[in-house]
């Protein structure tokens, strides 16, 4: 969860690198290693940069440390909303005054009442709502970037615009979804910004007049053995010929068939009809299919 890297130290000082999340267990150990340092009377720094989330605890020790004159750079917006954070009541606390009020508007889902707390100054529940989607906006980011790095740092942008627009997410649709088309947009912003749609593979088979990819026959990929699928060397032909769909096929076809959302969450995460959806999950699925046919002939020769 939280890695911690020395990228200095010398007799009188000592530069911590954060990456990841300080929660549980990795408070503990940073704790550790800042009281051995301070202990041997080194200065201490903590560069913040790769920190993208702190429970509680560990925004707890992270202010403590700023009082021990620990110096921390390159904190995010989020990061120093946490520590500026101040204790808010408990869930316990809070439900007498919930339950009254669901009695008038109906029970309140667990992922509402974390929204409702966050909203209401607890921000640290905010992790408790994004952890079950982390992997989900993770892959819609690298769906359209291809790039793991780049993903991550989508990834978090992405967590902390929804961090500070929470109180305008009306709840018509799933916070999942909702957090999918931001992270959806995140990557768009950065692919324009960057214009790596230009070097785009312009191998990609037959074409139709307006453009559209036209596949060899009507197969569906799918039908492919699934014991086929458990080799290591399809796994990489899928991942590679995953990478080769073009876009708009890609992140249909992710969000789709890897991350299972429904055709009308799709629709709402991209903007798109439903008819665009079920046709470019289609075309995804044959041209997947097109990509690695040569691989399965070649395994059952």
């Amino acid at each position: 969860m939280l890695r911690i890297s020395v990228t200095s130290d010398s007799a009188v000082s000592i530069h911590f690198q954060l990456e990841g999340k300080l929660i549980g267990p990795w408070v503990e150990e940073l704790r550790q290693l800042s009281n051995t340092a301070l202990l041997g009377n080194k200065t201490i720094t903590l560069d913040l940069k790769k920190l993208w989330f702190t429970d509680l605890e560990g925004a707890g020790l992270l202010r403590e440390l700023h009082q021990r004159q620990v110096s921390q750079i390159n904190c995010s917006q989020f990061i120093t909303q946490q520590l500026l954070a101040v204790h808010q009541p408990t869930m316990e606390e809070e439900a007498p005054a919930m339950t009254k009020t669901s009695e008038k508007a109906g029970p309140l889902s667990a992922e509402s009442f974390l929204i409702h707390r966050v909203i209401n100054g607890e921000i640290e529940c905010f992790y408790e709502l994004v952890r079950p989607y982390e992997r989900a906006i993770f892959l819609a980011a690298l769906s359209l970037i291809r790039n793991e790095a780049d993903a991550e740092d989508i990834v978090q942008e992405a967590v902390l615009k929804a961090f500070k627009g929470l109180h305008s997410f009306r709840q018509e649709a799933k916070f999942s979804t909702w957090l999918i088309q931001i992270t959806l947009n995140e990557a768009k912003m950065r692919l324009r910004k960057d214009r790596r749609h230009l070097y785009e593979s312009l191998d990609e088979g037959q074409r139709s007049e307006d453009g559209d990819y036209v596949p060899k026959d009507l197969a569906d990929w799918r039908e492919i053995p699934s014991e086929a699928l458990e080799q290591k060397e399809l796994r990489e032909a899928l991942i590679k010929a995953l990478n080769l769909l073009p876009e708009k096929y890609r992140t249909v076809f992710v969000l789709r068939d890897v991350q299972k959302l429904s055709i009308a969450e799709t629709v709402q995460a991209l903007g798109i009809s439903e008819a665009s959806v079920k046709t470019r999950l289609s075309r995804a699925r044959l041209k997947m299919r097109d990509t690695l046919a040569t691989s399965f002939r070649g395994l059952s020769a």
